[in-house]
């Protein structure tokens, strides 16, 4: 996991030095075709002056990509560590209330055997081996959970590099391409997030699930106030995804519309 989001930083950063790469050499070519290439430092001058506007657009871009840039990594430390935060209370939860039950149930294991003897509870035994059962479960079907959750993170990180890619590839100093630059990184940064709450919700199944194995294990009664707390939190966490995406969102298209209309500007 830790490799693919250093590569997704790394295709973030490839896209303004590949933006000034590219600025730089049409700045260059059109201004040999215009004044030559040993042309005199007036001539220079003159020309830098009369296409003072491109340079200013050039720069434009160029501060529109290290703003998306630096929003996309500001976004990612907000939204990832909600989202991580919450994943993580349940991994942890569901794992320390299985040590605890487990404990528990040790406790009163002579217990329960000594009023299995008698008539009355004579079943004590039975259901006292099948919650332990069960409960020794929780741990494997927990792994189990997290192990299609990575998968998950790291599909979309996959998806992010091959996204990278294609933008790399593409246009890369039209403002279009600048502002599907942005999106993408809120877009890769909400995905992350999306799994991370999706594991969340997922976990809170682990008791429900391990009562299926074993005959008469613990039911999910167990982890429903577990699981009630951390659907509030995982609500909340949407809603400030959700605000904090807009906002961002919202940023990144007022970076694009003003070379949208310097370049309608120019065609007119």
């Amino acid at each position: 996991m830790a490799a693919f989001e250093l590569k997704v930083a790394q295709k973030q950063s490839e896209y303004l030095d590949h933006l000034r790469e590219v600025q730089d050499s049409i700045s260059t070519a059109q201004q040999v075709a215009a004044i030559g290439q040993d042309a005199a430092w007036w001539d220079k001058l003159i020309y830098n002056v009369e296409n003072l506007g491109n340079t200013i657009n050039n720069y434009a871009q160029r501060a529109a990509v290290a703003a998306e840039t630096k929003m996309s990594e500001w976004i990612n430390d907000v939204i990832r560590f909600v989202g991580e935060l919450i994943f993580q209370m349940s991994y942890y939860g569901i794992l320390v209330a299985q040590r605890i039950f487990m404990a528990i149930l040790m406790i009163f294991c002579p217990i329960m055997f000594a009023l299995s003897l008698a008539p009355p509870w004579n079943s004590a035994w039975s259901q006292w081996m099948s919650k332990f059962l069960s409960l020794s479960l929780w741990g494997f079907v927990t792994y189990m959970c997290i192990y299609y959750i990575d998968f998950i993170l790291l599909y979309n990180l996959q998806q992010d590099l091959i996204a990278y890619n294609h933008l790399l590839h593409g246009s890369v100093n039209s403002w279009e391409q600048i502002g599907a630059l942005g999106l993408q990184g809120i877009g890769s940064n909400c995905m992350y997030a999306m799994g991370m709450l999706v594991g969340a919700y997922i976990i809170r199944f682990v008791p429900e699930v391990a009562s299926w194995l074993i005959p008469g294990g613990v039911s999910s009664g167990a982890g429903s106030a577990a699981g009630s707390t951390v659907m509030g939190m995982t609500a909340m966490a949407g809603g400030m995804a959700g605000s904090v995406v807009g906002s961002a969102a919202s940023g990144a298209a007022s970076l694009v519309r003003p070379g949208k209309s310097k370049n309608s500007n120019n065609k007119k």
